[in-house]
């Protein structure tokens, strides 16, 4: 998919550039995250597939803040991937 291409051309200027890149899809949970996001309870994406709620904004915003604090060694180890509360009644493919 497209998402997974650009974070590969991402994560190969980042490397040939010397720099730190964070990885919001794997963050996230890799492929399909959008959609489990959208189908989580509460929300953590809206259901065009493209935007975060304000709930997936701050979970994702924490998660940045906690990456660079381990990065420049404030913290021992990175955050693990989010996973965001699934709602057991959501339909499989129908956000």
């Amino acid at each position: 998919p497209l998402v997974s291409a650009l974070t590969m051309v991402q994560e190969r200027v980042a490397r040939e550039e010397g720099c730190a890149l964070y990885n919001s899809l794997s963050a996230m949970g890799g492929e399909g995250a959008m959609q489990r996001w959208a189908c989580s309870s509460p929300r953590w994406a809206q259901l065009d597939l493209v935007h975060l709620s304000l709930t997936g904004y701050e979970a994702l915003g924490a998660h940045i803040a906690h990456s660079l604090r381990a990065h420049v060694g404030l913290d021992d180890a990175p955050p693990p991937p989010l996973t965001p509360p699934q709602d057991p009644t959501a339909i499989e493919g129908e956000p």
